[in-house]
């Protein structure tokens, strides 16, 4: 399971792409705020990057990397990795030492593995209870949307606009020129085989 926190959201831009859309009332404002929502999380997905910096909580019932030692984040690009924490086998929360994982938050995607010099390589988790390891880490391409990369902008624009469209009575949307527009940004921002 993922979690996402953020003090800054996509609803930012609403006043720049109701501009993009010529809109100057407000009565839409919670329907346009909500395609800009679905356009950006579905852009987030696509790459597997979030726009807009924040607080991620990955959750796993067992550890991650019980076969390989590595394990991969989710999301990029990672700032910092905040902590690994686990409820051992009496149900209390803990939290592992650093010193017992190492960190590649260059690559992408960014790895966690198992310390070579830890010494033990995880320990036991209470065996009944679902989300028992989290991995927390701050992620994000801007850390607002005034920095957001404008190419990325666009792309949510175009989409969100075509999802407020369809149902306009002189809405015509060039589908295709909206995909055309949507893959060439989604292409810059994937991961990259390196």
């Amino acid at each position: 399971a993922l979690e996402l926190e953020r003090t800054v959201t996509i609803a930012d831009l609403l006043s720049d792409f109701k501009g993009h859309l010529r809109v100057t009332g407000t009565a839409e404002d919670t329907e346009l705020t909500r395609y800009l929502g679905v356009a950006a999380l579905q852009f987030e997905d696509a790459v597997s990057r979030l726009l807009v910096a924040g607080t991620v909580k990955e959750h796993y019932d067992d550890w991650p990397w019980l076969y390989y030692r590595d394990f991969a984040l989710s999301r990029s690009p990672v700032a910092s990795f905040t902590s690994v924490k686990y409820y051992d086998v009496d149900g209390n929360q803990q939290t592992w030492d650093s010193a017992n994982y190492d960190t590649d938050l260059t690559s992408e995607p960014a790895r966690v593995k198992v310390a070579e010099a830890a010494t033990l390589s995880y320990p036991g988790l209470e065996t009944n209870k679902y989300n028992a390891v989290t991995l927390e880490y701050e992620s994000g391409i801007a850390a607002d949307v005034a920095s957001l990369p404008a190419d990325a902008v666009n792309a949510l624009f175009v989409k969100a606009a075509s999802l407020y469209a369809p149902g306009r009575e002189a809405g015509y949307v060039d589908e295709e020129a909206v995909e055309r527009c949507w893959w060439a940004a989604v292409r810059r921002y994937q991961w990259k085989v390196q």
